[in-house]
């Protein structure tokens, strides 16, 4: 029975599973799986009054407080912003099952309020939290940093950072995020840099909160090509082969009056991540700090280096230096045998591409061939020589 619930929930037929536990109640009693699953269902279809019903009946019935239930409901109404009912919930929660409340629990009462400006009542329930003797996470104490961003307490939140034993990038992105809100751009691309320092790798996300900062949400649409919207939003159309769109856009442009779309840096970011925008990024850089732009070009730089640099990486330790180099020969020999690698070899009078002869020697054994060098042959180096190779006579034979 409770697969069936489950199921159905999942396929958000809650009514469904409901009726389903209604008609086995005779034969089957259900138990604390069967009510939390219908009190998460409900919740996620946004009937609060039924599930807040379910769980009333379930403590009725004799069972222990579930917690998952109880911070589902919590949950979604933090998320229908109905903190004064939330607060009950978590209040009894708090009361029937203290010592069975992990941190987990108490992050999503202190990551609202944080995120909805009310960071003393957040410092409140955190401390709490604390002399319960809950262990403290980076997400929490990075909902806290934040909140006191988000209300020009930078000097608290710098302190509060600095008691943070091992920052991780919950803690940059939640410094990064703060300061761009409070129109700080330069204060969090001094972070991102020491982000890197720390040997704390940015991610995606960290790029675009530092471009939604220098730029904007909607992009300057100033005179400067450089970090106009209009001049970079046509150019990614153009990119993306959308050139139809792009003359659309431009006509509008020039008569004005129509409201510019929200820039989408995902979809930027996500259409330049290759080689030639790598080549982008790095020119886009040099321009920006051609013009005073220091801050921004060093994001651009860093964007392109990361991808420049985006290779096979492998780290390993062995008691013997001979026995990690032998490894690493395996690895990549095993990599350059089992995926068909190629490489553009430029000369003189002309240009050719060259697969990796261990993938074509692999797929020969693998199909029954021998193999056999031309002669004149050397010892393939690290790269490897690019040899052809050729058919044993008797296989060709047979085969003709």
């Amino acid at each position: 029975m409770n697969r069936a619930v489950e199921t159905l929930c999942k396929e958000k037929l809650v009514e469904e599973a409901k009726y389903v536990v209604a008609k086995l109640r005779d034969c089957i009693e259900p138990d604390e799986v069967t009510y939390r699953t219908m009190i998460e269902g409900f919740c996620d279809v946004g009937d609060l009054v039924e599930a807040a019903k379910l769980w009333n009946l379930m403590m009725d019935e004799g069972f222990e407080v579930d917690v998952e239930a109880g911070k589902k409901i919590m949950e979604t109404l933090l998320k229908k912003n109905q903190f004064d009912e939330a607060s009950k919930v978590f209040y009894v929660m708090v009361s029937k099952r203290g010592e069975g409340l992990d941190v987990s629990f108490y992050r999503v009462m202190i990551d609202w309020l944080c995120r909805n400006g009310r960071v003393d009542t957040a410092r409140k329930v955190f401390d709490e939290m604390r002399e319960r003797g809950i262990q403290v996470d980076n997400l929490t104490w990075a909902s806290i940093i934040y909140g006191l961003l988000a209300k020009r307490r930078v000097a608290e939140a710098y302190k509060t950072v600095e008691g943070v034993e091992n920052p991780d990038i919950s803690i940059y992105h939640a410094l990064i995020k703060g300061l761009v809100k409070i129109k700080r751009a330069s204060e969090a691309t001094e972070v991102f840099r020491k982000m890197i320092e720390r040997g704390c790798e940015p991610i995606m996300h960290t790029y675009l909160m530092l471009l939604q900062g220098h730029l904007g949400r909607r992009g300057r649409k100033g005179p400067d090509p450089l970090v106009n919207f209009d001049t970079i939003f046509v150019g990614g159309m153009v990119k993306a082969g959308k050139r139809l769109e792009a003359t659309k856009y431009v006509e509008r442009t020039l008569k004005r009056g129509v409201e510019v779309p929200r820039f989408d840096y995902n979809k930027f970011l996500h259409c330049y991540s290759n080689e030639e925008g790598v080549v982008m990024f790095e020119e886009m850089a040099k321009k920006l700090r051609e013009v005073g732009l220091f801050d921004l070009a060093d994001i651009f730089q860093r964007t392109g280096s990361r991808w420049r640099n985006q290779r096979v990486r492998r780290c390993l330790s062995s008691v013997h230096r001979a026995d990690g180099l032998d490894a690493c020969k395996f690895l990549i020999d095993e990599l350059k045998a089992t995926v068909p690698i190629w490489k553009k070899e430029v000369y003189a009078n002309g240009e050719v591409w060259k697969e990796n002869s261990e993938f074509l020697e692999k797929r020969l054994e693998l199909d029954g061939l021998v193999k056999k060098p031309v002669v004149g042959e050397h010892k393939r180096s690290c790269c490897g020589s690019k040899v052809r190779v050729q058919e044993d006579e008797e296989h060709k034979d047979n085969s003709s």
